[in-house]
């Protein structure tokens, strides 16, 4: 009996062994080479990073040539989601990441540079003291003209100058006060997400009224500046003129211009290179191979400012920047009559959300600092912010009124409850009386 029973425990530990043997088996090798099977099925293999023959070669079983497989599909995955997060950054005004398929070493990082602890949001327009002029289209409101845009009198209102109650709508002189375009600006859907505006050639004040000496019968000579734009380039045209601004200058030889050119190199359409070109007269200053990423379909700043001082020019695109030492003294030149242009001929597919003319040189915080501001309204976080604290006003609002009911109901509540009461005593007091006869009707 003794001999039995023990036949039978060993014979049931020995059915658990093979078992365990059998899960553990099923569920780790099998299962993980279906998976790795499974994740060849669903990834795009004709994709993934390419695996060597010398690397094939090594993987002398089964399992190293899935692991090969597997570790190289893993590297694909983070290719993907480096692609993904480029892409979210479309909407919005992000570290730009050069790809690695167009490399550009010229620029340097300014986000390195902090900005100081103080600095708040709040509503307020950065170095509003150095703007000559600005125009946005902040408060567009659907399906309504913007307010500083008058397609009936073809212009486009400074921003700041448009809310002092002495403006001068129709003023003929345009002291920093509108530019104007030939084709109505059109109101576009960008991805769904924000509102924005395709511009064509927008035609500025005279070139000497953006200055800190105005001298209405003389020449002034130019003085540090900086031009913001706040922008979406839909495409880059190649062999075309696509100038995003000209700001004219003269001296005693010539007439000449600032301008910014943006130039697709190449008619091949899998170019993936974009050059930006600063001309100042008969000299260029070249920033070439930049990825199209960095410039295309996304929202961007870029800002090209100039310092007197040191005479020099610099180019800054988001958080990345660039500075040239200019060959010949700039500031020998002077600010003419003629009109400071962007999207000069409109042969530029942009939109515009902000261009902003600073009459300073701006350091890197500086830009840092406009650029959150830019971003706040272009996000419409504005909006947001304004809509949460209406709600809240509502919120607090309903509160008190429903409080208030509150109070009311139970001051009457009280009051009833009193009242009740005195009833009972009353009632209880008539019971009591030693006059009281209570007869029966039957």
């Amino acid at each position: 009996m003794k001999d039995k029973l023990l036949i039978w425990i060993l014979s049931l530990f020995i059915g658990l062994f093979f078992t365990l043997i059998f899960i553990i088996y099923n569920n780790y090798f099998i299962k993980t080479k279906n998976n790795i099977e499974q994740f060849n099925t669903d990834s795009d293999i004709s994709n993934l990073p390419f695996i060597s023959q010398d690397e094939w070669t090594t993987a002398t079983t089964d399992r190293e040539k899935y692991n090969k497989i597997l570790e190289k599909t893993f590297e694909y995955i983070n290719q993907k989601e480096q692609i993904e997060k480029k892409h979210k950054q479309t909407f919005g005004i992000d570290d730009p990441v050069p790809a690695t398929h167009c490399p550009h070493t010229e620029f340097r990082s300014s986000i390195n540079n902090t900005i100081p602890a103080s600095y708040t949001l709040n509503g307020k327009i950065p170095l509003k003291e150095n703007i000559l002029m600005t125009i946005n289209n902040f408060n567009y409101i659907e399906n309504v003209n913007n307010k500083n845009i008058d397609n009936n009198l073809s212009k486009w209102f400074d921003y700041i100058k448009y809310e002092n109650p002495d403006f001068d709508i129709i003023e003929q002189n345009n002291n920093l006060l509108y530019f104007t375009f030939l084709r109505p600006i059109e109101y576009v859907d960008y991805y769904g997400k924000l509102t924005n505006i395709k511009i064509p050639e927008l035609t500025g004040p005279l070139q000497n009224k953006f200055t800190n000496t105005p001298t209405p019968n003389s020449s002034v000579n130019i003085e540090s500046f900086s031009l913001v734009f706040f922008i979406i380039i839909n495409s880059i045209e190649y062999n075309k003129d696509n100038l995003l601004f000209k700001l004219p200058i003269f001296n005693d030889t010539e007439s000449t211009n600032i301008s910014l050119k943006l130039e697709n190199p190449s008619q091949d359409t899998t170019n993936c290179k974009r050059n930006i070109i600063i001309n100042f007269g008969q000299n260029n200053y070249r920033l070439d191979n930049i990825d199209i990423n960095l410039l295309e379909k996304k929202n961007i700043m870029i800002c090209l400012s100039y310092d007197k001082r040191a005479n020099k020019f610099k180019l800054t695109l988001d958080k990345l920047y660039k500075e040239f030492d200019i060959s010949q003294n700039l500031s020998n030149y002077k600010y003419p009559n003629s009109n400071f242009l962007i999207n000069y001929e409109s042969n530029l597919d942009m939109q515009l959300y902000s261009f902003t003319y600073y009459n300073t040189y701006l350091s890197n915080v500086d830009l840092e600092i406009i650029n959150n501001y830019n971003s706040y309204y272009i996000n419409k976080l504005n909006k947001i912010d304004r809509e949460k604290n209406d709600n809240m006003d509502r919120y607090e609002q309903c509160k008190l009124e429903n409080d208030s009911i509150k109070e009311t109901l139970e001051y009457t509540l009280i009051q009833k409850e009193k009242e009740v009461e005195e009833y009972k005593k009353k009632y209880q007091d008539l019971l009591n009386h030693p006059h009281t006869h209570m007869h029966s009707t039957y």
